[in-house]
């Protein structure tokens, strides 16, 4: 079994998407604002990727609720035989699905 504090291969899209989001903030692209090169942003992407690991490691509890919340959303998903669910109304549907994950249920 894989390390608990580990990220999973299967989270590292994730990982980078949230990581994406965190430097696109106003607070942090104004801090980041002293180097014009944007070369400061990059060099903490870099780092942050090469870490992972690490920043993980460091927000286990948050990490392992994560784990939970995506296992569950998953099987929420399914439909009968394990095959992805679709949208009942998709003009109508309010749901968003993260990147290629698919659609709930419309209740």
């Amino acid at each position: 079994m894989a390390d608990p504090s580990r990220l999973r291969p299967d989270d590292r899209a994730d990982f980078e998407a949230v990581l994406h989001h965190a430097l696109g903030t106003a607070d942090i692209r104004g801090a980041l604002g002293t180097d014009p090169g944007g070369l400061t942003a990059a060099h903490l992407r870099a780092h942050a990727l090469a870490h992972a690991d690490d920043i993980a490691a460091a927000a286990e509890v948050p990490y392992r609720s994560y784990r939970t919340v995506r296992r569950a959303a998953r099987h929420e998903t399914r439909g009968p035989l394990d095959t992805p669910a679709v949208c009942c109304r998709p003009s109508r549907c309010s749901h968003r699905s993260w990147r290629a994950r698919p659609p709930r249920r419309c209740s």
